[in-house]
C-alpha cells in the first residue's frame, strides 16, 4: 500500500469488569514537614520533671508522630530507669518562657499507673490551641508523680553509684493476659487486633478496662500510642462481665498510614480509677 496509514495490531479488553483474583492495591505514604499548623499549642521547649526518687528517661520519637501533632496530639513513652514505679500519674503542663505554669494540666490519655523496672510509660495528649492562651506558651513540662507526691525541682544530683532494685512491682489486684493476633496496614491508617484474658481479679465489666497500645518501629522508636476499650459482641461475654480465664478480643486503630513501619506492639492493660469492678 502506498500513500496510506501504516496497520496497526488491535487489542481487545472487556471494559468495566473487576478481576477479583488480583485486588486493587493502594499505597499511602506520609510526608514528614517539621513544620506544625499555626493552631497547635506545641512549644520547642521541653522538659520531663518526676517526683523525687523517679527516674524517666524519654524513648526517642520516630519522625512520622508529626503527623499526629500536626492533628494536635502528642505521643510518646518514658523509660523506667529505677525500680518499680506506682501509681503514677502523668500529665503534660504548659508554661511561659520562665518556666510558669500556663492553665491547668493535661491529663494523659494512655492509663499506665505501675511500672516494672526498665519497662516503658507511654503517654498520649491532646494538644491545645494557641489561642486559647492570651499568649502562646514557651514550653511544656511532662510530669509524672508518684503516690500524688509533688514533682522535684528541675534540676538534680543523679548518683550513678545508687543501687537500683530491679524487681518487678508486685501483682495489682487485677492480673491480666493480652496476646497479639493481627497487625495490618488498613486503607484508613493501621489496627492491631489481640485478645485480653483476666487472670484474676475478676469479674470486671468490659468499659472499666482501658487498653494501650505502643507501636515501635525497628529502630525501637515511637510511632504511635493507642487508646481504647474492649467492645466485646453479646455472644461473647454471655454474663456481661469478663470472668478470670475468659478472653475477649479487642481492636486498637489508628488514622496514621504506619504501614510496614511497626516492628514491636506492646501492650497495656489498666482498670479505670472509678471502681468498674463487678460486686
Amino acid at each position: 500500500m502506498t500513500g496510506g496509514l501504516a496497520c496497526s495490531t488491535i487489542s481487545f479488553a472487556q471494559i468495566g469488569v473487576m478481576d477479583l483474583s488480583r485486588p486493587p492495591r493502594q499505597e499511602r505514604s506520609v510526608e514528614v514537614r517539621p513544620t506544625l499548623p499555626l493552631w497547635v499549642a506545641m512549644p520547642r521547649e521541653a522538659r520531663i520533671l518526676t517526683s523525687d526518687g523517679l527516674e524517666m528517661r524519654p524513648l526517642r520519637n520516630s519522625a512520622v508522630t508529626y503527623e499526629n501533632a500536626k492533628l494536635g496530639v502528642l505521643v510518646g513513652a518514658l523509660v523506667n530507669a529505677g525500680g518499680c514505679a506506682r501509681n503514677l500519674t502523668v500529665r503534660l503542663q504548659y508554661t511561659d518562657d520562665h518556666w510558669r505554669p500556663m492553665g491547668d494540666p493535661i491529663e494523659n490519655e494512655a492509663r499506665v499507673s505501675h511500672v516494672d523496672p526498665g519497662a516503658a510509660l507511654p503517654y498520649r495528649f491532646r494538644l491545645r490551641r494557641n489561642d486559647e492562651f492570651a499568649a502562646p506558651p514557651s514550653g511544656y513540662i511532662v510530669q509524672v508523680t508518684e503516690e500524688g507526691k509533688p514533682v522535684a525541682a528541675p534540676l538534680q544530683w543523679v548518683d550513678r553509684n545508687r543501687k537500683t532494685d530491679a524487681s518487678p512491682c508486685p501483682a495489682t489486684d487485677l492480673v491480666t493476659s493480652i496476646t497479639e493476633k493481627r497487625r495490618r496496614a488498613t486503607l484508613s491508617g493501621y489496627r492491631v487486633d489481640g485478645m485480653l484474658t483476666v487472670q484474676s481479679g475478676g469479674p470486671v465489666r468490659p468499659d472499666g478496662l482501658m487498653l494501650t497500645a505502643l507501636l515501635l518501629d525497628e529502630a525501637g522508636e515511637v510511632l504511635e500510642v493507642l487508646t481504647g476499650i474492649p467492645e466485646p459482641k453479646p455472644k461473647e461475654l454471655p454474663t456481661g462481665l469478663i470472668e478470670n480465664a475468659h478472653a475477649i478480643p479487642f481492636s486498637l486503630s489508628t488514622g496514621i498510614p504506619l504501614g510496614k513501619a511497626v516492628h514491636t506492639v506492646r501492650f497495656f492493660a489498666e482498670l479505670l480509677s472509678d471502681a468498674r469492678l463487678a460486686q
